[in-house]
């Protein structure tokens, strides 16, 4: 079943759906006048009501009748399973058989699956003395493999027969922890590897099967990362295997499809949706339509000529307000971004250029923007004039940089004005050891895809033999070994606290190990800021909760929180977006329901600023079991 929340999880197109809806039609038909027609209808397995429509027409005239009737067969049976299961947990399926007529006595009810679960006991029989309903329960484990498990339940007595099959996820609990090596391989050198994703590359780049898969990943989604993540995927596909380019290709019209419903009435984008429109992801979101559609996907054109004119809008309001409301790196990524789309405005790209004090992240992409436009001699002066040094920044300004990201923009600027041997000396000094931030991610796939259609192809010929790897070729390869494990990690805490907590209603601590079925209770989050003097911004809070509890949507139940940015409720997690002023902190709470009788992982909750990769903090993963 796919896992729901305020956004269509990116990957759910992996997800087989569980709640399929009973919707039957049927051709027209005629009726003779003051005659009768029967329609015998076979429904799929459902227990509850349906409503019956007709809808009748004849020489302009219409007419309509509907009725709702109940849906019952003498012998039902109805079985409950969590929404997904991680791979090694437990979990008691209940089942509920309905006895409704009289004859019914001696029941037979039996539960089979396909797929990664193991079942112990597979059939359990019940007596009814008169009609009704009784419960019967079997025990259900998670094999350590992920996959999708069908499970059926058949109830059988006196003739009558009746089943229900179900779709039930199994998944690993533990968050993917992706390790990466890199080294070099001089001529006729070998090395011995083991396990994991090879890349090996003639000159030093980012690993782009790692790159691909941090952003397939990445769980959060404004716009600007929903942006990043397509702009990475559209651009490394040359570079990826079949494997990831397929997949990429598969995830490509959801990212777009989502973006559509972030554009405001203006034509810009807004960085969370129904928030006013925010200038530099509005640039990202336009560069990777036109860039998608480019790539042969599907994007609406009034999307895209809306976005232009929006982009266009604001490039006459720098020329009024210049530098008192917009940044100049802002102006020059929207000038690249008309360029980007063959929409060029020489007049503001000249008009900046012109302005004085022109800083560094600007002229670099000011210079793509003229070489985009065919200015290659401008765009070439301009790099002749801008420095090579790139000094670190606070990510929380209006573009969400760094000096990693402005590498990678340099570097694109140097390919496009065909200065291959700088460009090469940069790729070598690129800070490829840490991970990238989304923004850091976008732009190093941008810069990948011009570099690998500039520089004169040069085969790495090695060899993998036993575990050896071996350099055939005649000068040095660079190599990156990707190894990818789900391993619980202790609790760790870079420049954030993090404290979370269970209580009951009158507020007294509860333990997740021990909990009876149908408890509710709250988790209780605090986040401290441990940055002495700064205050950190763009914070993403997740609260991961077990396959045996639920969450009580506190929107429907009617509850309030404030203190945060945007909230995203799933059904599997919760997640909150905020700042948070230095030496300060903030709680967060919602509450939850101990769903499920067996024995489950309880993941780690963590907290993490999102444009400044290691600052972050999250707990250790635990166990919770709910009793009968």
């Amino acid at each position: 079943s796919a896992i729901g929340g305020d956004e269509d999880a990116v990957r759910s197109a992996r997800k087989d759906n569980r709640f399929n809806p009973v919707v039957l039609c049927f051709a027209p038909r005629t009726v003779a006048a003051k005659g009768t027609d029967v329609v015998k209808v076979k429904l799929p397995q459902y227990v509850g009501s349906v409503r019956v429509m007709v809808v009748a027409a004849h020489d302009g005239a219409f007419g309509s009748a509907q009725k709702t009737v109940p849906v019952q067969s003498p012998l039902m049976v109805i079985s409950t399973l969590p929404r997904q299961l991680g791979c090694g947990e437990e979990v008691a399926v209940p089942v509920n058989v309905f006895a409704l007529e009289e004859s019914v006595k001696d029941v037979a009810v039996t539960i089979e699956a396909d797929g990664p679960v193991e079942l112990p006991d597979r059939t359990e029989r019940v007596h009814f003395t008169s009609t009704g309903d009784q419960l019967v329960c079997f025990k259900m484990k998670a094999l350590a493999q992920e996959g999708v498990a069908h499970v059926k339940v058949t109830a059988t007595a006196a003739g009558h027969k009746a089943s229900e099959e179900i779709a039930l996820p199994v998944v690993q609990p533990q968050a993917p922890v992706t390790r990466v090596e890199r080294f070099t391989l001089a001529a006729g050198a070998s090395r011995k590897v083991s396990g994991g994703q090879l890349q090996v590359s003639a000159f030093p780049v980012p690993d782009a099967h790692g790159l691909y898969a941090a952003m397939r990943d990445y769980p959060y989604d404004c716009t600007e990362q929903l942006s990043a993540r397509g702009l990475t995927l559209v651009n490394l596909l040359p570079q990826l295997n079949s494997v990831d380019s397929t997949e990429a290709c598969s995830l490509m019209p959801g990212i777009i499809a989502r973006l559509y419903a972030r554009q405001n009435a203006d034509g810009g984008f807004a960085y969370w949706g129904g928030g006013k429109s925010d200038s530099w992801v509005s640039s990202m979101a336009g560069i990777l339509l036109v860039q998608a559609q480019k790539a042969g996907f599907e994007v609406n054109d009034g999307v895209v000529k809306a976005w232009k004119a929006y982009q266009e809008k604001l490039s006459q309001a720098y020329r009024i307000a210049g530098n008192s409301l917009f940044s100049q790196a802002d102006e020059a990524y929207r000038l690249y971004s008309l360029a980007v789309a063959g929409a060029s405005s020489q007049a503001g790209m000249n008009r900046l250029r012109e302005g004085l004090g022109l800083t560094p992240q600007a002229q670099w992409l000011l210079a793509s923007a003229y070489a985009l436009s065919g200015k290659t001699s401008t765009a070439n002066a301009i790099l002749n004039s801008v420095g090579r040094d790139f000094p670190e920044y606070s990510p929380y300004n209006l573009t969400y940089g760094s000096a990693t990201r402005d590498r990678f923009a340099a570097l694109e600027a140097l390919v496009l004005c065909g200065r291959m041997g700088e460009a090469m000396s940069l790729a070598q000094e690129l800070p490829l050891e840490r991970t990238l931030s989304t923004q850091e991610s976008a732009f190093a796939a941008v810069a990948l895809a011009r570099l690998f259609r500039k520089v004169p192809t040069r085969e790495a010929q090695t060899v993998l033999d036993n575990g050896v790897l071996t350099n055939n070729s005649e000068g040095t390869v660079y190599v990156t070994l990707a190894t990818v494990s789900r391993e619980a990690l202790p609790a760790s805490a870079n420049g954030l606290g993090l404290e979370v907590s269970y209580v009951d209603a009158d507020g007294v601590p509860v333990n997740p190990a021990a909990l009876k079925q149908g408890t509710r209770f709250t988790a209780r989050i605090n986040v401290q800021s441990k940055q002495a003097g700064r205050d950190l911004q763009h914070l993403a809070l997740s609260l991961n909760v077990p396959s045996g509890w639920e969450i009580v949507n506190d929107r429907m139940a009617g509850g309030a929180e404030d203190g945060y940015d945007h909230k995203d409720i799933r059904d599997n997690a919760v997640r909150w977006y905020f700042a948070l002023p230095a030496g300060r902190f903030k709680t967060f709470s919602v509450q939850l329901r101990a769903a499920y009788e067996g024995q489950f992982v309880l993941p780690a909750t963590t907290v993490e600023a999102m444009y400044e990769p290691g600052v972050a903090a999250s707990t250790a993963p635990g166990s919770a079991v709910v009793l009968p």
